[in-house]
This record gives structure tokens, sequence and C-alpha cells, in this order.
């Protein structure tokens, strides 16, 4: 196991590798779900939307298969100590991951709703911020992977102290549009689902700081998410 010096019975090491995988095959999917969503509400792709909603089955199942896993390891190895919590931090970070997964399928049905029909369709300047917030909240979660995968607690630190940077992103796409309700009112209806699209995506990088702290838990064992983030770095986390 990452991390650790391993335990005497291989096959234990074996399923905790095994879980972190997992972790991470569904980690990347609801990355990849998160930029194929923001792509087809930006260029209109009805058929790469479609997509997006249909493979939200697979993240899914892959849930429920990390969740089987995290249960079959409390029940049979009964971990104690740093085990333990990355056994639940992983569990608690699968659900996260998840629901990153569900906010890409609501990207996509906002593509839908957008460009599915031949009437009115919304300028493309509306969904001008999609793109920008799409990248930094598929970063952000890229990042947590990342520090899942080698045991970064800097990295994952990282995450959280710039959760901020989307939440600042989210209000200021939704001041710009604001403006297009003052050019004509007929956009009402798109800025709406734009304003949805953005606060899906500030919400993927909320999912993505959770499962940073998950990971600073696992490691640290202190449970940070109601630290403020600035209070993380100069030592903080190695107080006893």
């Amino acid at each position: 196991m990452a991390g650790s010096d391993g335990h005497i019975v291989k096959r234990y090491d074996q399923q905790l590798c095994a879980l972190k995988g997992l972790v991470l095959e569904i980690g990347q999917y609801a990355v990849e779900q998160c930029k194929d969503a923001a792509k087809a509400l930006i260029e209109g792709d009805v058929d790469l939307a479609r997509q997006v909603v249909s493979r939200d089955r697979d993240i899914n199942a892959m849930d429920i298969k990390a969740q089987e896993s995290c249960v079959e390891l409390l029940a049979t190895r009964q971990p104690v100590a740093s085990d333990l919590r990355f056994v639940m931090a992983m569990s608690k970070s699968v659900n996260d991951l998840e629901r990153a997964g569900d906010e890409a399928k609501k990207l996509a049905r906002i593509a839908l709703k957008a460009y599915e029909t031949a009437d009115a369709q919304p300028s493309a300047a509306i969904f001008h911020d999609v793109g920008p917030m799409a990248e930094a909240a598929a970063a952000s979660l890229d990042r947590a992977l990342d520090a899942i995968e080698n045991f970064d607690v800097a990295m994952a630190v990282d995450v959280v102290q710039n959760d901020d940077k989307l939440n600042e992103m989210l209000y200021a796409g939704i001041r710009r549009l604001a403006t297009f309700l003052f050019e004509d009112h007929r956009n009402v209806r798109f800025v709406i689902d734009a304003v949805f699209a953005l606060k899906a995506l500030e919400r993927i990088g909320d999912h993505a700081t959770n499962v940073a702290e998950q990971l600073i838990y696992a490691v640290k064992g202190k449970d940070v998410r109601y630290v403020q983030a600035d209070h993380l770095s100069g030592g903080f986390l190695d107080a006893r």
C-alpha cells in the first residue's frame, strides 16, 4: 500500500491497492465526463451530450463496486488506524466522485435542452464562461486524484486552498450573464441554463475539495472539513 511499509498478508495489500485503483478510475471517468459535457454545451454537440448522459451508468456501476469493496475490507480485514482511515476516506471519496459525475450529466442535459430542438438556440457567448470553469473544475479534480495516487498531502492542501477560485469564477460569470438579460429578454431561458451550468461546475470543484480533504484525513488522521483553508499550512497538520 502506498504510504505504508506493507502488511504481512500480501492479499490485504492487494485489496487496498485495488480499492485505490478503482477510486482513481472512477475519478478519471468523472474528469472526462466533465470535459465532454462542457464541450457538448459550448459546441452544441447533441450527440456528445447524449453520450455523457448514457455513460453516467458506468460511474454508478463503479460506485457500487467500490462501496462493496469497502464493505468487504471492513468486514473481513477489520482494518485499524491508518488502514481504517484509508478505507473510510475512499468510501466517502467515491461518493463525491459519483456526485461529480452527476453534475457532468446535468451539464449534458442542459446542452440537450438548449440544442436538441430546431427553434431558437442560444448565442455561443452566453456559455462563454463554461469553458474556463470546466477547465478549472477538471484540473481541481485531477489534482485531488493525483494527491490520492501519491499520498501527497501538500497537493491535497493546495486543492482545498484553491476552492475559492471556482467560487469567484461563478460569481463573475453570473454578473456577466446579467448583461444578456438587459440586451434581450428572450435570452432569459438560456441565461438561466447558463447559471445552472456554472453552478454544476462549481459543485464539481466542491467535490474535488471534499476528495482532497478525505486524503488529508487518511494520511494525517485530521478531519479538516471545518478548518479554514488558510490554516492548513505552517505546520497545523503536524501538530498533535
